[in-house]
């Protein structure tokens, strides 16, 4: 009932939920936190539970605290912690860092890095997503991609809607391959206009 103060759709998963408690309980942290807590536990008593965070980097003190109660509060439940983060836009004292400490210290807890993809998986990618032929034009479209992104598949992902959106990138409507930028098939250097961030891509989009 505490949780559904703030997710009244709760109720219609679990539509026996007493009224909550008034606001003004002094308690009421503490209950809303329990609150959590018992509706993940019923959830997980009929399934296993997955309970994904993303960009963990940003939750804020009160966010992480929650996030510390429930994994110790349902430490013996079927329930898979999986928080994901930008190591680059973490900071050592930040809410979510000192999260991340406790969590390496549990005895299975798992840390996984992604690293960024490499100019081939550049090239496989966008050969499997244009259905692109092994061609010179088309790896050089695909290394000028990563000489922009670095290899990181968010911002390659970005891009590419952005080059879509702005006419720069097309689909042949027959055979669905892409079709290149006219740059892409000169001899020199591909000199395509292409967002130097990810937030620009975004933006321009």
């Amino acid at each position: 009932s505490e949780v559904a103060r703030l997710v009244p759709e709760i109720r219609q998963r679990f539509p026996g939920l007493p009224p909550a408690s008034p606001s003004s309980d002094p308690m009421h942290g503490s209950r809303l936190f329990e609150g959590v807590a018992q509706m993940l536990l019923a959830l997980a008593a009929e399934r296993p539970v997955v309970v994904a965070i993303d960009d963990l980097q940003w939750c804020d003190d009160d966010s992480c605290s929650l996030l510390l109660f429930l994994t110790r509060r349902l430490e013996r439940a079927p329930v898979l912690w999986l928080g994901l983060l930008t190591l680059g836009e973490l900071d050592r004292d930040a809410p979510a860092a000192r999260l991340c400490r406790v969590w390496r210290t549990k005895p299975h807890a798992v840390c996984v890095t992604l690293e960024s993809l490499s100019p081939e998986g550049v090239w496989s990618l966008v050969r499997e997503l244009g259905r692109l032929e092994d061609s010179p034009d088309a790896r050089r479209f695909a290394r000028r991609l990563h000489e922009v992104t670095a290899g990181n598949p968010f911002y390659l992902q970005e891009l590419l809607k952005t080059l879509f959106a702005q006419d720069v990138l097309r689909e042949d409507p027959a055979s669905r391959a892409w079709v290149l930028p006219a740059g892409a098939h000169s001899d020199g250097a591909l000199e395509v206009p292409m967002s130097r961030s990810v937030h620009d891509a975004i933006a321009e989009r």
